[in-house]
């Protein structure tokens, strides 16, 4: 499960944690990722990712402390660059500018048991799908 949240997130290259809603058992995601939403429907701008039974959360910023508070790690927006996986952790590397924080990059990571794709029409998109249509998008640009 863990690679498979890794890839999911990966997908999302460019895109962006633009708002959430929830907790560590079940955090919902509003994933900002035009070029790839279009692919699905031209009036699409978004995606929504659901997790559950979350293990850690965290943003590790390259200079400075740990962010372990959901409101400060989620808000303003993550923008995804990759992700991988480490210590059996997801790993995102991630760039966001907070009021608070300042302009930050950093590497926000992730343990979870289950992960959950929907697109902005609320219909369930198997990883195997959403990695095709990434691979379609790639592929024709």
């Amino acid at each position: 499960m863990i690679q498979e949240i890794a890839d999911i997130f990966a997908t999302f290259h460019d895109g962006g944690i633009e708002s959430w809603e929830g907790g560590f058992e079940k955090l919902n995601l509003k994933i900002d990722c035009i070029y790839l939403a279009q692919m699905i429907d031209q009036e699409y701008e978004y995606f929504f990712v659901t997790l559950g039974e979350i293990e850690l959360l965290e943003f590790h910023p390259w200079e400075g402390q740990v962010i372990k508070e959901l409101s400060d790690i989620l808000s303003p927006e993550l923008e995804i660059a990759y992700s991988k996986v480490e210590d059996n952790t997801v790993k995102i590397s991630c760039h966001k500018y907070d009021d608070n924080w300042g302009d930050v990059g950093g590497e926000l990571w992730i343990k979870a048991k289950s992960i959950l794709v929907r697109n902005q029409g609320q219909i369930n998109i198997p990883p195997e799908d959403l990695y095709e249509i990434s691979r379609t998008y790639w592929n024709n640009s």
